[in-house]
């Protein structure tokens, strides 16, 4: 299939992702909008993955079958080489897109073409699909430019990219356990970018998520993607765009991450914030059932409201 034939490319990567693979994969088929192709590519899955794929019969959906394990920043890299659509939308084979997400994302980048990255805002949810949380993420250009300074302002699921302009960018790199917060950093750095305000997205937390598996090194890779835009900020590049420094670069954040020491001392870290947040809830609620006391006791000083009285015919 030529570049172009389609508006948009659902790009889903998936490795022995069967538990949850069907209601992700329904929840794209059931999108109100349908002008697009599902490119889903197995990554060497050796559980029911591929049988959950062959089970669907819309000719929207094309399959490519990863020979072994590629792992997903190499899977996504040819996913986006492959793709068909203008423009390229995320999705992961444990989440579930809500219906209107394409629609309402297309509409935005009709109005809006200078836009190369828009995401949205999302839920949390249990491994039943109960919902934990709903999170609020900035929506303006220049407000996500100054959060990604700090923390991921987009959810990896949930994001619409132009193809072309995030191949300009270099697409996606090696750092295991945060490559999206790298690229939307090279996007926003060369190109604007939004979040709707509508919720278009439901994340699903459980014991499987890179989250739950790989805190630690998620935490020390997001330090090391800060230092590389500080690096572009300062000399227009960084060290990984430097050949003969990416091999050194690379091998010096898998130290990083498998140091032990640093691993022990960042959990104390932790520990000890977690402390001080406990210990400053305590105190607000302290405060707070003093000022309760306070109006209970002010009410029985004043005594009884009086009965009010009857005007009646004299």
């Amino acid at each position: 299939m030529h570049k172009g034939s389609f508006k948009i490319t659902v790009l889903l990567s998936v490795y022995n992702g069967a538990k949850y693979l069907k209601e992700a994969v329904e929840s794209i088929l059931d999108q109100t909008f349908s002008e697009f192709e599902f490119l889903i590519i197995d990554d060497g899955s050796t559980d029911d993955t591929p049988d959950i794929i062959r089970s669907f019969r819309d000719p929207r959906i094309r399959v490519l079958r990863n020979a072994s394990n590629l792992r997903l920043i190499r899977s996504l890299n040819i996913g986006l080489s492959e793709a068909g659509g203008e423009y390229v939308a995320r999705m992961d084979a444990d989440d579930i897109s809500e219906p209107r997400r394409l629609e309402l994302q297309w509409n935005y980048v009709q109005a809006h073409p200078e836009c190369a990255l828009l995401g949205g805002q999302y839920h949390t949810i249990d491994e039943e699909g109960r919902i934990l949380k709903a999170w609020s993420l900035p929506t303006d250009h220049a407000d996500i430019v100054k959060g990604l300074k700090n923390s991921n302002c987009f959810c990896h699921g949930s994001v619409l990219m132009h193809r072309d302009r995030i191949q300009d960018v270099g697409a996606y790199r090696q750092i295991p356990h945060a490559e999206d917060y790298d690229l939307w950093l090279r996007v926003a750095e060369n190109y604007r970018v939004a979040n709707l305000p509508d919720n278009l997205y439901r994340l699903r937390r459980h014991a499987g998520t890179i989250t739950s598996q790989k805190y630690y090194e998620q935490v020390v890779a997001s330090e090391f993607i800060q230092e590389l835009a500080k690096e572009r900020s300062r000399h227009g590049r960084d060290s990984l765009q430097i050949p003969e420094k990416k091999e050194k670069v690379l091998a010096e954040l898998k130290q990083r991450q498998e140091d032990p020491d640093r691993k022990i001392q960042h959990y104390i870290r932790t520990v000890e914030q977690m402390r001080r947040n406990i210990d400053e809830l305590e105190t607000q609620k302290q405060r707070l059932e003093m000022r309760l006391s306070g109006l209970s006791g002010f009410h029985k000083a004043q005594g009884p409201f009086p009965e009010p009285r009857t005007i009646g015919k004299g």
